[in-house]
């Protein structure tokens, strides 16, 4: 476990010390950006006729521009762009500092240790670009009459050429995943 904590620790820019006293940090806590296109993503505006997704798009006029981005060390990270509005209390007024939070698919985890100094480095462990849509899992003949379907915004993308598969995650609100 306290290896673990280390490697996670290290990758998210702590400095840690290994058993014979040495200590390491990352000079920086953003990986290569490699294969991944960043997306850049706001309130939902796709042209659907569909009356649940025009609720959907009014429940989330004020979602914040948000910058989606894989990095070939095994984190996807969320940026926030601009304010979602006027009484947005979440500044973007500088270069740095404006990452809302970073993830690490589940199928990732095992490869992270071969990143730690004085390991053997995999080759891209996340580097997919990212493909967001809107979407809706399921929805009944009743749902879709009164227009009260549940859509969510999702992004999914591949992960590395070291780790095979693919990742998903929910990012209708971005500032709470």
């Amino acid at each position: 476990a306290a290896c673990r904590t280390r490697i996670l620790e290290w990758h998210l820019g702590k400095s840690v010390q290994v058993g014979d006293g040495t200590v390491y940090k990352r000079e920086s806590v953003l990986g290569s950006i490699y294969h991944s296109t960043p997306a850049v993503i706001g309130s939902p505006g796709e042209f659907l006729r569909d009356t649940s997704y025009g609720v959907f798009q009014t429940q989330q006029k004020k979602r914040p521009l948000v910058l989606y981005t894989a990095t070939t060390d095994g984190q996807l990270h969320a940026f926030k762009v601009s304010r979602a509005s006027s009484d947005d209390t979440f500044k973007v007024d500088a270069k740095e500092n404006n990452e809302l939070w970073s993830f690490f698919p589940p199928a990732v985890l095992s490869s992270l240790a071969s990143m730690f100094p004085g390991s053997q480095p995999e080759s891209a462990v996340l580097d997919g670009p990212p493909v967001v849509q809107d979407v809706f899992f399921d929805r009944s003949k009743e749902q879709a009459d009164n227009a009260d379907v549940p859509w969510a915004t999702m992004l999914v993308a591949g992960l590395g050429s070291a780790v095979k598969g693919y990742y998903a995650v929910d990012i209708t609100h971005p500032e709470i995943v």
